[in-house]
């Protein structure tokens, strides 16, 4: 139990150092994009370097990643609540809003089935 902890603690620190040190490097460079952006494409630029990264490291990640998605509901909350706070400015247009949020919904469905498909696809052959 404690080894688990352990390890998720050290891969949640392993994430934020990648999510700094992409963000100082966005901030140096100058580039108009966020650096939690620029984190997840330095992450998997690591992540696909799987030969070459210690299993431990491995480990570290996957024991984080597998924290935060047990508690991924949790990581809404603040948006919830910000969004309950300026409930006045969203309810001047509710039609609007549903209906950005069933375009937005059906569009993340779609590309994830499109992807999806395309990734299995690609296993066969």
């Amino acid at each position: 139990m404690m080894r688990h902890i352990l390890t998720s603690a050290g891969g949640l620190v392993l994430l934020v150092a990648v999510w700094l040190v992409s963000d100082r490097l966005i901030r140096w460079s100058g580039l108009p994009i966020p650096g939690s952006v620029a984190g997840m494409a330095l992450l998997f630029l690591l992540l696909s370097l799987r030969p070459t990264l210690q299993p431990k490291w491995l480990e570290l990640f996957r024991s984080a990643s597998e924290l935060l998605i047990r508690h991924l509901g949790l990581l809404f909350l603040p948006a919830i609540v910000g969004m309950l706070l300026q409930f006045s400015d969203f309810a001047v247009s509710p039609v609007k809003l549903m209906l950005v949020i069933v375009v937005s919904t059906w569009a993340a469905i779609a590309v994830t089935a499109l992807l999806l498909k395309k990734y299995l696809a690609g296993d066969d052959g």
